[in-house]
């Protein structure tokens, strides 16, 4: 039929999107106040406030368990989201691990592994060890 969306989600966080992802049913919104959105078949599942600048990046890790969320407007802006139990890795990144300013974020396809993109021109290779395998 039409072209009409397929889905539709009213985000109530009453600021622009400015990134969004989707893997295995789950959509992850990111706003310009910091806050994302995690819905899981057009339900809201969870609201993600561990940033406070504009979300520049979403990124499932390939079985859709992980979601990297960061912002270029603060050094160190990375968060990890775990889907299963709905909360965000605290234990990482640390205020000693050397992101800088984070300008991309994508998975190995395992998805035990991320790969960042910062400021400085380099590319930032990390290990979640959660997963066994890469």
């Amino acid at each position: 039929g039409g072209g009409g969306p397929r889905v539709r989600i009213k985000n109530d966080d009453g600021t622009g999107v400015q990134a969004i992802a989707e893997r295995n049913g789950r959509i992850a919104v990111g706003c310009e106040s910091g806050v994302v959105n995690v819905y899981k078949d057009e339900k809201m599942e969870k609201s993600i406030m561990n940033l406070t600048t504009s979300i520049s990046n979403l990124a499932f890790n390939p079985t859709g368990e992980v979601l990297a969320i960061s912002t270029t407007r603060t050094r160190g802006g990375l968060r990890l989201y775990h889907t299963g139990s709905r909360t965000v890795f605290k234990n990482w990144p640390t205020s000693k691990t050397p992101l800088g300013y984070v300008w991309d974020v994508d998975w190995s396809s395992g998805g035990g592994a991320a790969a960042i993109a910062t400021d400085k021109g380099t590319c930032l290779g990390y290990r979640v060890e959660y997963y066994g395998d890469i």
